[in-house]
């Protein structure tokens, strides 16, 4: 059933956004905040004297659970009798922050236990979370996914057609052609709402005395702010949660409770806590068969998903994995071999490569009459692979 609607008159200076490169300027948002998060992340690594090996591989174990987590939370139950039934992963409708948040911090927090982290590390998301917020909406402003509703402000903005909010607004009635009617633009709501955060959380780095405090700092007020700023998205703009329960869409319930029950969290930690400084010292454990049975789960993981991931998703994750498997790399050869004797060690891998590129001499003459056999054995996977030849005269 349509829903009838007054238009509003247009501003004269309103903005107005087209579907030309919607998708591009989506996924370059989308990669310049994982890219800021990334060098973010690693600096705050190296100012807390974290172990370069774990370090990296807990952040690139996070990032899969979180891009996974922003799409495994609008499957319906549908998609996951499908899933159980095939094995197969369907293609998400959307991605849900809050999914990603639930995700990634439950793998997070595993993988700090298991390395013996202090829980300061989850302070080293407190700031950089909410501004990679800030940038990534700005990708959601342009493409038009997460569209806001009618408005007659003057900083309403309007889509032209072949946009989501233009295809709505048609659907409903409210259009017949030109552009859409004024919306709020709730993608700069939301940035809006992470530099705020972000700064209130710096303000309070002095005030906060809890490990992780200034992270459920983050993470409370965040998601208070925003169950707020919901009422000015578009219901049809959710990927899940859009539908209303007591007045209220069930996504703004969902952010209201995940705030209070951190910003909950956080009062009981203040209380319990007597000093601001932290007795516990870097992480000291130190396991092989930790970081290879993490390292080869991430691996595997995220390429039985490379054809479920967006070539952007999957970008974002090799900006970490990569540099996880060759630091992992280096870690493993230091362990197993012995310091006096590591350039023999690297040499001695390195020479029978080149000792086995030698080619056969195409320059003698062949005899075309001669009866020749060749025995082949070919070795390799995925891109590459060593051919042997042995011919017998």
């Amino acid at each position: 059933m349509k829903t009838s609607y007054h238009p509003i008159p247009e501003e004269p200076f309103q903005l107005v956004l087209g579907p030309d490169s919607g998708g591009f300027y989506f996924d370059s948002f989308y990669l310049l905040a994982f890219v800021i998060g990334t060098i973010w992340m690693i600096w705050e690594g190296k100012k807390r004297n974290f172990p370069w090996v774990t370090w990296l591989l807990i952040l690139a174990s996070t990032r899969l659970a979180f891009i996974a987590g922003t799409k495994l939370i609008t499957f319906s139950p549908d998609h996951w009798s499908y899933f159980f039934e095939t094995w197969i992963l369907p293609p998400a409708n959307g991605k849900v922050i809050l999914g990603g948040f639930l995700l990634g911090i439950a793998v997070f927090i595993l993988l700090i236990r298991i390395f013996r982290y202090p829980w300061t590390a989850l302070d080293s998301m407190a700031i950089v979370v909410p501004v990679s917020i800030a940038i990534q909406r700005l990708g959601c402003l342009i493409a038009g996914c997460c569209f806001g509703t009618p408005t007659s402000l003057p900083w309403g903005i309007s889509y032209s057609p072949g946009t989501m909010p233009h295809h709505h607004q048609f659907l409903e009635g409210w259009v017949n052609g030109g552009n859409s009617i004024p919306i709020h633009p709730f993608p700069i709501y939301e940035s809006i709402n992470g530099l705020l955060v972000a700064f209130l959380v710096w303000r309070s780095r002095k005030t906060i005395q809890s490990e992780g405090g200034l992270f459920l700092l983050s993470l409370g007020l965040w998601a208070v702010i925003r169950s707020v700023i919901e009422s000015f998205r578009d219901p049809a703009a959710h990927a899940m949660g859009g539908e209303l329960f007591a007045g209220f869409k069930l996504m703004q319930w969902m952010l209201l409770g995940f705030g209070l029950v951190s910003l909950a969290i956080l009062f009981l930690r203040e209380k319990r806590t007597v000093s601001h400084l932290s007795s516990k010292k870097s992480p000291v454990f130190d396991s092989q068969l930790a970081v290879g049975g993490i390292l080869v789960l991430t691996v595997l993981l995220t390429w039985s998903l490379k054809d479920w991931l967006g070539s952007t998703e999957l970008l974002v994750m090799n900006l970490l994995l990569f540099p996880a498997i060759f630091i992992s790399a280096i870690y493993f050869f230091q362990k197993n071999t012995h310091p006096s004797l590591r350039w023999a060690t690297l040499a001695a891998m390195v020479f029978p490569v080149f000792l086995m590129s030698q080619t056969w001499n195409t320059e003698i003459q062949k005899d075309t009459t001669a009866k020749t056999k060749n025995d082949f054995v070919q070795i390799g996977y995925g891109t590459g692979g060593v051919l042997c030849c042995r011919k017998l005269q």
